[in-house]
């Protein structure tokens, strides 16, 4: 990448500068999170995880997040499933959604949080800078 970029994690704020045109962009992350996670689903459980899922949707969306997922198109199997929400109001804090949560990680993938299926991302918006 072209141009400098600084980063600071204490507060989830990150910005990156770039030099690839003459306005030198102004990356930022704002508060927004996104977590995904990867679900290994056989398919003679795929009702047990719908109604599992459907526990996780109601509890997220009833505390303003949005709840996706996803069955990939290669591995039938899998399940690739989003929560997002606004940092200042992490979704995972409540009782309800985090319950919810656990019930999934626990019948399908041991114990939570599950190892390297979990990822966690902030949103990035560009910003130009004023002059």
């Amino acid at each position: 990448m072209n141009g400098s970029a600084k980063c600071e994690v204490r507060s989830a704020k990150c910005d990156i500068t770039t030099a690839d045109d003459d306005d030198s962009a102004m990356m930022r992350m704002t508060d927004r999170r996104l977590v995904s996670i990867r679900r290994y689903v056989p398919g003679f459980r795929r009702d047990e995880y719908a109604v599992a899922w459907n526990a996780l949707h109601d509890a997220a969306t009833a505390r303003g997040a949005h709840a996706w997922h996803f069955i990939s198109l290669d591995e039938t199997d899998v399940f690739l499933e989003f929560l997002e929400f606004g940092a200042e109001a992490d979704v995972r804090e409540d009782p309800a959604t985090l319950a919810a949560i656990k019930a999934l990680h626990e019948a399908f993938g041991g114990a939570y949080p599950a190892p390297k299926t979990i990822e966690e991302w902030a949103e990035v918006r560009p910003e130009r800078d004023a002059r």
